[in-house]
Order: structure tokens, then C-alpha cells, then sequence
């Protein structure tokens, strides 16, 4: 406004309405192409969300997470911008007396490449390889599903096996989806290759950890020491197995904390596993009764609180152990194999309130310990005056 002003009172009139006649024009191609962005926004970003109707197409035949839909559409609204960014400029430049041949020759050398000693950088390449990667990583995810829905699920395999398959097949696929855009990327294997040589040394010591942790998890998918489900105890981390990925495992404990897991400890230190062959699971309750009770009795009350529970397996059958004479009290374990040993703690409490109603209903004590106190006096101290009464005699 200012310039269009000054160049009126300069008596510049036609370069005055060439800048009015410019200004206006750019500032209405600027408010098209934020109202595209909007729309885009508007399109992708808030309809592609996991609880919309796209986005749980998107889960259901891609086999992706909610996460996964929210980044896709994220990614796709920055493609638009990218576009309408890519499209605006040349638009804007137009109006402003450039000619269309030079626009197109920048838009041919930032498009085709450009030569920096014996480097092409080429913005077709890198397009090509984003497009070719992401069509992989599609037909990556189409297969998984189709493998997971249509062919394992048919078979008799359990679900470590097939959560195995689905995941080094996805391993697989998204590898070489890589390998083959880099290849259509124009990337020269052989320069990496000499670079790789080179920086090899530095590169072990570097990426060491990770590269076990790698193999480590190929040896986890190989191996199946445990499965997603499964329940573990890794050191002072105990929980569910929620998904093992390529380079961590992630575990769910009970108080639902998610505890990342390098697959490298999983390999070198013990594990754990409650439920690696089925969710048969033993208990054990100790009880302590009086003297006075008769064992046998005990023992029948023990063995009818435990068959009296529906999760308590008949074969093997409960059994009772009299493993002890306490101090005060005739020492006894119920042994119980139960069907989910998931269920252990809250199984465990129900025998518990019914070994104390029926120890009570038979007039059976629980005792406690007890402990006799004797106290012994001992003789009163002279007085202080006394003594120092005889010493001042001597």
C-alpha cells in the first residue's frame, strides 16, 4: 500500500496500478491456497481419525493401529501443503513478470537434478523412492492381513506361531520395500558400500546394542520363548507380554505400567514364563491350627474348601501336606492345581475365607503366637547418702 501510494505522488501511474493489479491478485491466489490447506486439514487430519468411519476402514483392511491412522492422515495434510506450497510459488512469481520459461526451467533443474561434482540431486528420485517405500509398505500390510485372517488362521497353529509369521513377514516386506526404493531412488550401492567400509569400525562400536538387540528379537520371533499374552518375569519386572517388536519387548504389569524390555536381556538373563505351555498353575496355603484339632479332620476340611472351587483342577487333585509341629501351632499346606494360574491371587483369597468359616464352624482355633514373659527383681541400690556416709567413716 505504502509503495503504491508513494509511487502515485511520484507520478508513476502506470507502475502504481501494476503493483495495485499484482497485490490484489496474489493476495486472492494466498487465500485460495489457505483455503485448500483448511479443507485439507478439514478432509484428512479430522476425518481420519480412529473412531470415524475412514479411519476404521483404514484399520480393518491395512491392519493398522490408532496411532498409526493418526500419523497417516498428519502425513497425507503435509503432502497437500507441500503441493499447494510447490504450486502457489510458481503462481505468485507468474503475476509479478516472470517469464513461464524461466519458472520452468527452475522447476525442471530442482525436478530432474543438479550436478554437485559426482552427486545428482535429483527431487524425482527422492519422490519415486517415497512413492515406491510407501507402496510397499501397503502391500506389506495387505499381505500381513490376508496371511493373519485367511491363510494362519485356518491352520491349527497357535498364536505365538502365527504372531511369529505375520511380524517377520512384516519385517520382511518393509526391508525390502526399502532396498527397492533406494534402488528406483537412484542411490549408488556402490558408494555406500565404500562409505559403510569405512566407517564400519566406528559404526560396530557405535550401533553395537542395537544390532544385539536386532538379533536378539529375530531369535525371540525364532525361538518363541514366550508370546504376546503370555505371562513373564524378567528381573523385578513381572506382567503380560503386550508385543515384541525388533528391537524391544513390551510388557504390561499388573498396576498397568508399560515396561520397555531390550531383547538382549530377554536372550542373556532368566526368564520366567507362568503360561509358556498352558495356564495350569499350582497354589499353595499355608494354615496353622491348634494342638487341639484333630490332623485328620484338618485335613477333610482343607480338601473340601478346595474341591468346592470350580477353578481348582480334579486331576491332578488338591492334596494336603502336614508339613510341621510349630511352636504354637500344628503346621499344614493346601496344595491346589488350578485351571487359569492368571486367577492365582484372587483363587487364593477365596480358599482362604473358606478355610476360616469352616475352621470356625468346627471349633477348630487358628492360634497365635504367644510368648511367656517372666520378670525377675533384682535388689535395691544402697542409698546415695548411705554409702557416702561410710566413706566418710573410713
Amino acid at each position: 500500500v505504502f509503495a503504491i501510494l508513494f509511487t502515485l505522488s511520484a507520478g508513476y501511474i502506470a507502475l502504481a496500478r501494476f503493483l495495485a493489479i499484482q497485490s490484489v491478485t496474489t493476495g486472492l491466489l494466498v487465500i485460495s491456497f489457505y483455503v485448500l490447506h483448511l479443507l485439507a486439514d478439514e478432509t484428512l487430519v479430522v476425518r481420519l481419525q480412529p473412531d470415524r468411519a475412514t479411519g476404521k476402514f483404514l484399520q480393518n483392511i491395512f491392519a493398522l493401529s490408532s496411532r498409526a491412522v493418526e500419523r497417516f492422515g498428519l502425513a497425507l495434510a503435509t503432502l497437500i501443503d507441500i503441493s499447494l506450497v510447490l504450486i502457489g510459488i510458481p503462481l505468485v512469481i507468474l503475476q509479478w513478470g516472470v517469464q513461464w520459461d524461466d519458472v520452468r526451467g527452475w522447476i525442471a533443474a530442482a525436478f530432474f537434478g543438479v550436478e554437485l561434482g559426482n552427486i545428482r540431486i535429483s527431487l524425482s528420485s527422492v519422490l519415486i523412492g517415497v512413492s515406491v517405500f510407501a507402496f510397499g509398505y501397503l502391500l506389506t500390510r495387505l499381505f500381513q492381513k490376508w496371511l493373519d485372517t485367511r491363510l494362519l488362521s485356518r491352520t491349527k497353529l497357535d498364536v505365538g506361531v502365527r504372531n511369529s509369521l505375520r511380524t517377520g513377514s512384516g519385517y520382511a516386506g518393509i526391508m525390502l520395500a526399502a532396498l527397492l526404493a533406494m534402488t528406483y531412488g537412484g542411490v549408488d550401492f556402490t558408494g555406500i558400500a565404500v562409505v559403510a567400509g569405512a566407517l564400519s569400525v566406528g559404526i560396530g562400536f557405535g550401533l553395537r546394542s542395537i544390532v544385539n538387540n536386532f538379533v536378539s528379537g529375530l531369535i525371540l520371533l525364532a525361538e518363541r520363548p514366550f508370546k504376546a499374552g503370555d505371562w513373564i518375569v524378567v528381573g523385578s519386572d513381572e506382567g503380560y507380554v503386550k508385543k515384541i517388536k525388533v528391537r524391544s519387548t513390551e510388557i504390561e504389569t499388573f498396576n498397568r505400567a508399560s515396561v520397555i524390555v531390550p531383547n538382549a536381556d530377554l536372550i542373556t538373563k532368566p526368564v520366567t514364563n507362568w503360561t509358556l505351555k498352558s495356564k495350569l498353575g499350582r497354589i499353595i496355603i499355608p494354615i496353622g491350627v491348634s494342638y487341639d484339632a484333630d490332623p485328620d479332620e484338618v485335613q477333610k476340611i482343607l480338601l473340601k474348601c478346595a474341591r468346592g472351587l470350580e477353578i481348582v483342577e480334579a486331576n491332578p487333585e488338591p492334596y494336603v501336606l502336614f508339613r510341621d509341629f510349630g511352636d504354637n501351632a500344628l503346621i499344614f499346606e493346601l496344595r491346589a492345581y488350578i485351571k487359569d494360574v492368571s486367577k492365582s491371587l484372587s483363587t487364593a483369597s477365596q480358599l482362604r475365607f473358606a478355610i476360616f468359616r469352616e475352621l470356625k464352624a468346627a471349633s477348630i482355633a487358628i492360634p497365635f503366637p504367644q510368648r511367656d514373659v517372666h520378670i525377675i527383681s533384682q535388689p535395691e541400690a544402697a542409698p546415695a547418702g548411705q554409702g557416702q556416709g561410710e566413706g566418710e567413716r573410713l
